[in-house]
């Protein structure tokens, strides 16, 4: 819902110390749905373009991810953001 308010160009602020950040070469659902279902907080599973270079003083890409990355960096990556963020999986309320 606040993607959608935020008209598709920003990522929600969290307040949890951090969020899971992963990288996906194919869509692959039982894969995303066995994330969204991983954490029973979680609300949906967004897609974002971020360039490698605004990502790397926020996590190691050279490690494998999934990277868990400060929340409170969330603005940075908005900052950065290359198009619209996609809501590509949702919890059922």
């Amino acid at each position: 819902m606040w993607i959608e308010t935020a008209g598709f160009r920003a990522l929600p602020p969290s307040d949890k110390p951090t969020s899971k950040m992963m990288a996906y070469w194919s869509d692959v659902e039982d894969n995303r749905r066995a994330v969204l279902f991983e954490d029973p907080g979680s609300a949906a599973i967004v897609r974002s373009n971020v360039l490698g270079r605004h990502v790397m003083n926020i996590i190691d890409l050279r490690q494998g991810g999934p990277w868990n990355f400060p929340s409170n960096r969330v603005s940075d990556l908005n900052r950065n953001l290359r198009g619209s963020v996609v809501v590509i999986a949702r919890r059922a309320p």
